[in-house]
């Protein structure tokens, strides 16, 4: 009897410690994809963060100005859409979407290489 004991003690040790086991590295898989997301909308707001500041620049120098510059092809791991809608510049991944509001724009962001004009008093993107 003493052994058949041992046996279901030891038994019961073992799928207690891989179900503790299994428990620890759901969560950790779990914690590691809501950084990747966190990543990916950090660097998705750095890109529109960045268009922003050429737009803004371009808007308030004066006629003449130009300048090219570079926008990431991808997001992290991440396709990512710039779209325009009304008065706004849309940068979208599949998880996330950050906007940013322009004036007297005309053109449109693409990801790689931009270039950015300030001709009369106008933005010209590409």
């Amino acid at each position: 009897m003493r052994s058949g004991q041992l046996s279901v003690e030891f038994v019961f040790i073992i799928v207690f410690i891989c179900s503790v086991t299994t428990i620890f590295i759901i969560l950790i898989g779990n914690k590691i994809a809501d950084l990747e997301r966190d990543k990916e909308y950090l660097l998705l707001k750095e890109a529109a963060a960045m268009a922003q500041a050429e737009v803004d620049t371009a808007a308030i120098t004066c006629a003449g100005y130009a300048r090219d510059f570079i926008l990431p092809e991808r997001i992290g791991n991440a396709e990512y859409n710039i779209t325009r809608e009304a008065n706004s510049f849309v940068f979208s991944t599949a998880n996330f979407v950050v906007l940013f509001k322009i004036y007297n724009v005309s053109g449109m962001l693409l990801p790689g290489n931009n270039s950015i004009k300030n001709i009369g008093g106008g933005v010209h993107i590409n």
